[in-house]
């Protein structure tokens, strides 16, 4: 299926200003959604509904877990390993097969990016070092083809847009101060010819929206989008160009109001508060699932996450966080809510072993008896989990599932 990629040589001379937003079929009337953080502690009950704890088999030897990817009763597990990046792993987390080794021969990787598993079970990957975009079946346990991408600078992330068209992100040097054309997003079909070589902001965007760095690429509900370094709108992309979804306000970009209500879905707008004290920085990350986004931003020197429910309209935001379903314990932002992936119902949290098993038997100690037996009534998974956990294992994936 795969031929070689073949890019122009001279890229920067075939931009196209292929951005056009007549043809978008936005929202006329978007909901302003006002944004103010809350320094009382909100509870996981709040904003979960269960869990589901992956163990990740202690025989790897992980230095790191970076992120994980589930697809049907399986999950791909992307992790600092001694021979491997990548792991197979079961519902229980126990290992399947490794994909690959590190190495630079055939089938082998050091540094990926764009890594992408699909609801057929297939995986992609880009192999930056040998400039390959690899496709790997983890029903068979191989590297199935390898293609050569042979652009001057090496795409930094890539999805798979239908059967026939990938995008492919390519960052740029630097071309100058105000220039923010160093992002480029490629379009390739399955022949990898380029279908449109560039796409730069609609002109009367051009004072508020940039495409700097992608943040990532991702697909919710048959959508492709991608939030940029200054993770402040969310778009969608498809073979016509970009649309932006949603923009979080922050106050400083004065847009006005035809162009905010012509062209974005929802309005996340921060409070008075907020902007007059010109404290609240870009979004620090941000997840989006079927019906939610998890959002990450810093406030007055300190680490907030917000929740928005699509449904119901309702974001709760806060800087702490009291885990009332698991742990039993309070912390910040980054302390409780690491978060390792993502599907469209559910986000998957890291906790390292050492802390789980700590913050249980602090609660043990100081709560009652009754308390006690209900909370082992209410997690003998966890109970059973703890006899086996030592302090050396990998961390623990624990998918917390989102109230709709």
């Amino acid at each position: 299926m795969y031929n070689q990629i073949k890019a122009p040589k001279k890229l920067l001379i075939i931009f196209l200003a292929i951005l056009t937003f007549s043809c978008s079929s936005q929202n006329s009337d978007p909901g302003i959604i006002s944004i103010k953080p809350d320094n009382d502690v909100i509870r996981f009950s709040d904003m979960f509904s269960g869990y589901k704890i992956i163990h990740v088999d202690k025989d790897l030897l992980l230095e790191r877990i970076y992120e994980i990817f589930p697809c049907m009763d399986k999950y791909l597990l992307y992790a600092a390993g001694i021979e491997s990046r990548l792991f197979i792993l079961n519902a229980d987390g126990k290992l399947i097969r490794r994909v690959g080794h590190t190495g630079s021969g055939p089938g082998e990787y050091n540094y990926l990016k764009g890594i992408k598993v699909y609801e057929n079970g297939d995986i992609e990957l880009l192999n930056r070092e040998r400039r390959k975009l690899m496709r790997y079946s983890w029903d068979t346990g191989r590297f199935l083809e390898e293609t050569d991408i042979n652009f001057d600078v090496i795409p930094d992330d890539m999805i798979r847009l239908n059967d026939e068209t990938y995008i492919l992100f390519v960052k740029f040097p630097s071309l100058g101060s105000g220039d923010h054309s160093n992002s480029i997003y490629w379009y390739s079909d399955k022949n990898k010819e380029i279908i449109n070589s560039a796409i730069r902001p609609d002109p009367r965007l051009s004072n508020y929206l940039f495409f700097g760095e992608v943040m990532n690429l991702y697909t919710i509900d048959k959508k492709v989008r991608f939030y940029t370094v200054f993770r402040d709108t969310i778009y969608s992309i498809d073979k016509k160009g970009v649309v932006p979804e949603y923009i979080f306000d922050n106050g400083r970009y004065h847009i006005s109001e035809n162009i905010l209500y012509n062209d974005y879905n929802e309005v996340f707008e921060f409070g008075d508060a907020c902007t007059k004290a010109g404290c609240i920085w870009d979004i620090r990350y941000l997840y989006e699932t079927e019906n939610h986004f998890i959002f990450h931003y810093q406030y007055r020197n300190d680490f907030y996450n917000g929740l928005y429910n699509k449904q119901s309209g309702e974001t709760i935001t806060s800087n702490a966080f009291y885990d009332d379903i698991l742990r039993m314990s309070e912390g910040k932002t980054h302390e409780l809510l690491s978060i390792a992936g993502r599907t469209e119902r559910s986000v998957f949290l890291k906790v390292p072993a050492v802390t789980l098993i700590n913050d249980i038997k602090d609660y043990r100690e100081r709560c009652k008896d009754e308390e006690w037996d209900e909370y082992v009534a209410r997690n003998p998974d966890i109970i059973a989990l703890l006899d086996a956990l030592t302090v050396e294992d990998n961390d623990l994936l624990i998918e917390f599932f989102l109230k709709n």
